[in-house]
């Protein structure tokens, strides 16, 4: 149950948070919606043109997040050269293509957790750890 909860809190995040996304969607529906409308076609391709139009969104938006998400070579600096690096380690590893997408929403969903914290820690804690209060919000707002 906490798991639908965390899923659906997230999917809730996405939406308010990524207005290109958002907007995006919402002129896919606005133009079904015109096309029952003005141009008189049938419901029913109005919805395959919803559904097709909401599927390329999502699609494109997961490689969106995919490309920005590869690998690096070495450390990742969050600011300049004077900020601790850290280092991108994907937590989960690669178990093949079947579990391929329950994986990557388990290291979603723990990377997203991981966040929430470090943007709850007081700048003592993040002291002890060598991040910058401005360091932290930075990493905490990214979506992915």
């Amino acid at each position: 149950m906490t798991l639908l909860k965390d899923i659906l809190a997230e999917l809730v995040g996405m939406f308010i948070s990524d207005a290109l996304l958002s907007s995006a969607i919402i002129a896919v529906v606005a133009f079904s919606a015109g096309c029952i409308k003005l141009i008189g076609i049938e419901p029913l391709i109005a919805g395959g043109v919803l559904l097709g139009g909401c599927l390329a969104i999502i699609l494109i938006a997961v490689r969106h997040a995919a490309l920005s998400h590869l690998p690096v070579a070495g450390p990742t600096a969050l600011a300049d050269a004077d900020s601790p690096a850290i280092s991108r380690v994907d937590p989960v590893p690669s178990q093949g293509a079947r579990a391929g997408l329950t994986t990557s929403l388990e290291a979603w969903l723990d990377r997203r957790r991981q966040r929430r914290c470090l943007a709850q820690l007081d700048d003592e804690r993040l002291a002890d750890i060598g991040i910058t209060r401005e360091d932290a919000t930075r990493e905490s707002n990214k979506m992915s």
